[in-house]
């Protein structure tokens, strides 16, 4: 939506200038982010609209968008339709059949998975239920009215999140990637492909309809399960230290939340009260690692963001570099590196970041490999990937990645989801991108968000859009980076 990711080396993250912990989908958060970051030509902002995203990109209408949240008229609009669209008899009546159906749903095929001994799977209780029935119950509904009017409006362009916050995405975390009702799921969204499909061949204007999948899922029984202790805890007993942090996901019920706001409507209570307990825990603990970020430097903050673990020293202005870690720590990065769930770590040097592993190290700099390359069992684009995420001066002091089991491809997720994204290994990373044939295919092998944003914003410059936008301004985060943050990571 911006064009960059410059910064933004997880789902949560310490900004050490500030001593400030970012988590992406809070409203608060999520608008710092984007005004950091754009550059005032985002994807959008020729006449778009943006639906149920994490960030604008600049579009002048937004709807339960985090990064507007609480700051627009049209945001305000948006919760105003909603509102009206729970009051209305039919929506009324096909919100509250469709969330108790979901919520039955889930509730039967929780059942089921412990009674077939489904494994690997994850506690489904009836908070995630109630965030369920919610997202694809309801907001899913609502999603494609706000589509539906926008293409009916003849907006210029519009981009809606379905899978992150309803459907595949959020069933697939918590009952596997290839279960029935994830794979259901994504009917679900098939079908309302077609009925914006529909809509749009009735529209004023000539709509192309791209089908864009950002990220896949990798597989796995929980870290803590597996091992019957979290990231935390194993953090906790190698450095002798008390650990702050969190590894709950909350991408679900933050949606939730952003819809509904403080909607008086009935059914908008009951919605925002399903899913509120993943929430208030993940709010809870995050408090607990922004206090121990401003606190003395003995303290270790400890993220989940899938199999991803990302492990911060508090109090500190700096990145700490292997030989600090080493002095302060002396039995952590051997624990951490001989432990049978992680892959490898990366982490700060005088010659670059590195990734060390159980029996060998790959310096991701110059690409020399000592001993085993832990990167071995990982596609051969890993190390560019850990070379940009780890030159982020925002990257964790330590950086750890889960196993991957070659013989099943499985990973283990950091966070409490049987399937996740964010680290290395499985099928996480395995994005993809569906275009009509009358738009001109990609001239190479699209890599990375920055990559994608240039060629969505190519296709609306071939159908005669973006011809008369104002300059754009530099991003704060580069003025920023130029005033002082090296670019490498080293500072």
């Amino acid at each position: 939506l911006h064009g960059t990711t410059d910064g933004i080396p997880a789902f949560r993250w310490v900004d050490r200038a500030t001593g400030r912990v970012f988590v992406a989908n809070k409203p608060a958060d999520a608008a710092d982010i984007e005004a950091l970051h754009s550059d005032g030509l985002g994807l959008l902002v020729d006449g778009g609209v943006s639906v149920s995203n994490l960030f604008s990109g600049d579009a002048p209408q937004a709807f339960a968008t985090m990064s507007r949240i609480g700051s627009l008229k049209e945001d305000r609009d948006g919760r105003r339709l909603f509102n009206t669209y729970l009051m209305r008899p039919d929506g009324f009546v096909r919100g509250v059949v469709r969330t108790v159906s979901e919520l039955a749903r889930e509730r039967l095929q929780a059942r089921r998975q412990v009674r077939q001994d489904m494994r690997p799977r994850v506690h489904r209780g009836w908070g995630f239920a109630g965030e369920r029935g919610a997202l694809n119950g309801v907001l899913r509904d609502f999603n494609t009215i706000m589509v539906g009017e926008a293409l009916a409006a003849g907006a210029r362009s519009i981009y809606v999140d379905y899978v992150d916050y309803v459907d595949y995405d959020a069933v697939a975390h918590h009952a596997g990637i290839m279960r029935p009702e994830s794979l259901d799921a994504l009917v679900g969204l098939d079908a309302v492909l077609g009925r914006l499909e529909q809509v749009a061949e009735a529209a004023p204007r000539d709509y192309r309809i791209v089908v864009l999948s950002d990220h896949g899922q990798s597989q796995g029984e929980v870290f803590a399960d597996r091992y019957g202790e979290s990231l935390s805890d194993l953090v906790s007993r190698l450095s002798g230290t008390i650990v702050a942090g969190t590894e709950v996901n909350t991408e679900g019920s933050a949606q939730v939340g952003a819809m509904t706001g403080d909607q008086p409507a009935l059914v908008a209570q009951a919605l925002r009260a399903g899913s509120a307990g993943n929430a208030e825990q993940a709010e809870a603990e995050e408090a607990q690692a922004q206090a121990a970020m401003a606190a003395a430097s003995d303290s270790v903050l400890v993220f989940g963001s899938g199999n991803l673990g990302l492990v911060y020293a508090g109090g500190e202005s700096h990145r700490l570099t292997r030989d600090e870690i080493e002095r302060r720590w002396p039995a952590l990065l051997p624990g951490l590196t001989g432990h049978e769930g992680v892959s490898f770590v990366v982490v700060a040097t005088d010659d670059g970041p590195v990734a060390i592993g159980p029996s060998g190290e790959h310096r991701l700099r110059d690409g020399v490999v000592v001993g085993t390359d832990p990167l071995t069992p990982f596609r051969p684009e890993a190390a560019a990937f850990l070379l940009r995420a780890s030159s982020m001066p925002e990257a964790p002091d330590i950086a750890v990645n889960s196993l991957l089991d070659d013989s099943t491809g499985e990973v283990a997720a950091f966070e409490g989801l049987v399937g996740c994204h964010g680290g290395l290994g499985g099928w996480q990373d395995r994005a993809l991108i569906v275009w009509p044939s009358d738009l001109p295919s990609p001239p190479e092998r699209l890599v990375g968000a920055d990559a994608v944003h240039r060629q969505l914003v190519a296709w609306l410059e071939h159908l005669g859009q973006r011809t008369d936008l104002p300059e754009g301004r530099p991003r704060a985060y580069e003025v920023t980076r130029r005033e002082g943050r090296p670019a490498d990571g080293s500072g």
